[in-house]
């Protein structure tokens, strides 16, 4: 192992960590089993909901209609989504920084880049649908 497939490593170990300490979060109506996307919050400092008038305007509630019941989550999909992106990615720069370089590794470091990247863009596409 050479000293950029080193940093790669200890790269993803860094974001792997901060990704557990600051998880992503959920505001969830009860009610409606409507969901919207809270933002990324320390593991024992969940998103407030306690402000009804902030959640009501979050979930689009009339003002006629009763208040709901509001909680948070974790956002499990959008964690381990981070997981796979992260391990591909990771496994796809390691081939691609390897020392000796070969056809079947190029060809693996292309496929684990390709499945990175849409991992990738189902986050995007999960957060656009979650907020819509």
């Amino acid at each position: 192992m050479n000293t950029k497939q080193l940093t790669v490593l200890l790269v993803a170990a860094l974001v792997l960590a901060l990704s557990e300490i600051f998880p992503p979060w959920l505001y969830v109506n009860r009610w409606t089993s409507g969901l919207h996307y809270a933002g990324y919050h320390y593991v024992h400092g969940t998103p407030d909901t306690s402000d009804i008038y902030k959640m009501r305007k979050i979930f689009k509630v009339a003002d006629n209609e009763p208040d709901g019941y509001f909680t948070v989550q974790k956002d499990r999909f959008l964690i381990y989504d981070q997981y796979a992106m992260l391990m591909f990615l990771t496994f796809g720069l390691l081939l691609a920084l390897a020392t000796r370089r070969t056809t079947l590794r190029i060809v693996f470091s292309v496929i684990f880049f390709a499945l990175g990247l849409c991992f990738s863009a189902s986050m995007v596409f999960y957060l656009v649908t979650v907020n819509w």
